[in-house]
Parts: C-alpha cells; structure tokens; sequence
C-alpha cells in the first residue's frame, strides 16, 4: 500500500524530471515543449516550485496575464500548505512579474506581502529580511529614484548572504544597481566575484552567465580584449550547460568585440 508520504515523494520526483526536461528545451529554443514540460512538472508538484519555474518562463516570453494567473495559483498552493517562506517567495514572484509590466503599484503590493509572509516564519528578535526580500525592496527604490536606499538595501543584501548560491545572486544585483548608477569598474568587481564563486561550485549556468554580464561591463569600459575573452568562455559554458541558443549570442559578441578591438587597434589582419 502506498502511504500519502510515499505517493508526495514519487510526485515530487516526477516534477523534477519534469523540470530538468522542460529546462533544456527552454535552453534548445524549443519553447512550446518547455511550456509541455513546464505543465506536466505543475500537475505533478504538490509545492509552488513548478508553478514559480512556469510562471518565469512565461514572463520571459513576456505573455504576462497567463504568467500571473499561473504565479497566482502558486502561491493558492502555498498558502493552503501554511508554508510561510513559499508564500514570500511567490509574493515575490508576483511582484516581479508586475514590475515587468511597470505596474509598479501591484509591485509593492506583492512586496509587502512577501515581507510579511517572511516576518510570519521570524522565530526570534535576531531575525531579519531575506536576502531576495533586500533585493526586491532595492529594486523598487530604484524605480522609485531612491538611489541610496537601493544601494544600502543591496549592500545589505549582500551582507547578509551566507550560502554561496545566494552570494553569486547578491553580487549580481549589486552589478545591476552600479551599472545603473553609472559605476561600471565597481560593477565589474561584483560580477567577477560572482563569476569565482560560481566557478568554485562548478556551477555552469550561473558562471555563464556571470562571465557573459562582465563580458558587457567590460565593454562599457573599452576593455574590449578582455570582453572578448569573457564573451568566449561564456559561450564555452554555456555550451557545457546545455544553453545552445545562449551560446550562440555570446560567441556572436566574441566575434563582434574582438574585431572592434583589432579594428581600434589598426590590426590590418581585423577581417
């Protein structure tokens, strides 16, 4: 007989097969398979997790209305499970996808609701916002022109990330919030120190991505051999990671910003 536990777990693995499925479609461009996949892991998962993972996808497709009713559903979900930490983090998504439609009033809607769903799981006075919770909150001062409270709240942030998969999404944010402020050396330093950290996990698809956004950094600065290098091993990783379409792009900007390099520097042997 298969006890309730026993049928949760088989679910729970089955979502994640789902998930890793629809992931590498998402990756090959095969976007109506991933949307597939990204269903069969909803119907399977008995968290929000797939529910947050479709709702992402959606937004990057930028077909917002069904992505917010999906993120809705998903937090539904967590809040029949009492699960206080999946509440703020589906709170969080849907504040997020309300941003991308600069729907900036739902945004801090959903903002503080997921601060107040991270407030119902504090056990004692010693207890503070999340790392994703200083992130978000940087972002809307950010849209609010509040450009110290953004770069406290990401300081803070990043103060505050112990896990390394946090740092790297810490010192990422911060980059963002330097380049928007104009202060590209400062956010080539946050990138590289992403990019080491998810080197050391052996991470390639957040490594890709960090050596991809230097890449641009770089560039912004008229670094533009180093750029190239990044933009290559970005293509290389991403390759490993199974990211072809990613790959593509970024040897695309290899080959672009190392021309403009030789061209600059009169290498006759530039075409």
């Amino acid at each position: 007989m298969v006890t309730a536990a026993r049928q949760t777990s088989i679910s729970e693995r089955f979502a994640r097969k789902f998930l890793r499925l629809a992931s590498l479609a998402e990756a090959r461009g095969e976007h109506l398979l991933a949307r597939q996949r990204y269903l069969q892991a909803v119907s399977h998962d008995p968290t929000p997790a797939a529910g947050l993972a479709l709702g992402w996808f959606l937004c990057e497709r930028r077909l917002f209305d069904d992505a917010r009713l999906v993120l809705h559903d998903a937090w539904n979900l967590a809040r029949r499970r009492e699960n206080h930490p999946e509440i703020a983090e589906c709170c969080r998504s849907l504040a997020m996808a309300s941003r991308r439609q600069n729907d900036h009033s739902d945004a801090r809607r959903w903002t503080t609701r997921a601060a107040d769903a991270e407030m119902q799981s504090w056990t004692s006075a010693d207890d503070s916002w999340s790392p994703a919770q200083l992130q978000l909150e940087s972002l809307l001062a950010l849209d609010e022109q509040d450009r110290p409270r953004a770069q406290k709240l990401a300081v803070a942030s990043h103060q505050l990330s112990n896990h390394p998969s946090d740092v790297i999404a810490s010192c990422r944010h911060l980059a963002r919030i330097e380049t928007r402020l104009g202060r590209n050396h400062a956010a080539a330093r946050h990138l590289l120190s992403a990019a080491r950290v998810a080197c050391d996990l052996a991470d390639h698809r957040r490594y890709a991505d960090c050596m991809f956004e230097l890449g641009h950094a770089l560039r912004s600065l008229a670094r533009l051999r180093n750029a190239a290098v990044c933009y290559r091993i970005a293509a290389e990783t991403f390759d490993r990671a199974r990211r072809p379409l990613d790959a593509r792009g970024a040897r695309a900007r290899y080959h672009e910003t190392r021309l403009l390099a030789h061209s600059l520097a009169g290498d006759p042997d530039c075409n």
